[in-house]
């Protein structure tokens, strides 16, 4: 058994969310439109395509802004759809970058791995700078143009690091993404919480 490794998820593990405020954003500046959108839906639609692509940084920032702007009511900036979509995030707690920094610190090998969006992750390095300098490396589906929990991501991570998978705990709220992970053989946790 090698080097302890602990990969992260973002959103829902170290990241809070504020769906009700993105979604009150995006009513303002939608309008009618707003169900074009699709946001907090499971649905197929036009637009959980579109964020998807986005995601998958299959479309650029300006390409996907762009395209919900043509949506908005007359008047709406692309700065307005960014600050929308950004209210996606509720910030990171200071008591999770303090865990963060106590596991680095105790020889654990940190990595994140997140389905991600290049505005969202300029937002998180807005809030709180040098955030990605507390992991050892990081995977964005964006960057590696795929997402969990297809397990091309979670091998990229393998093969890039050289981390064996029975030396990898999993922390992700999703369960689809921990079984994903456990189907090739990473141990698994729902939240930071439930490591302590």
């Amino acid at each position: 058994m090698g080097k302890q490794v602990i990969v992260f998820d973002l959103g829902g593990v170290l990241m809070e969310h504020n769906i009700p405020g993105c979604i009150e954003k995006f009513k303002r500046i939608l309008g009618d439109n707003y169900n074009r959108l699709g946001l907090g839906t499971d649905g197929e639609g036009e637009a959980d395509a579109l964020m998807g692509r986005y995601e998958r940084g299959l479309v650029t920032t300006q390409e996907y802004v762009g395209t919900i702007l043509g949506w908005c009511i007359p008047g709406t900036s692309a700065r307005d759809v960014e600050d929308a979509w950004n209210t996606m995030h509720a910030g990171i707690p200071s008591d999770r970058i303090d865990k963060l920094k106590q596991l680095k610190a105790e020889g654990y090998t940190l990595y994140l791995l997140s389905n991600n969006n290049e505005l969202h992750w300029k937002d998180v390095l807005n809030r709180v700078p040098d955030f990605d300098s507390l992991f050892d490396d990081v995977f964005l589906s964006f960057r590696e143009h795929v997402s969990k929990p297809d397990p091309r991501l979670f091998n990229i991570l393998m093969e890039r690091t050289g981390a064996a998978a029975e030396d990898i705990l999993f922390v992700d709220d999703l369960r689809a993404n921990r079984l994903a992970a456990e189907s090739l053989g990473w141990r698994t946790a729902p939240s930071l919480e439930s490591l302590f």
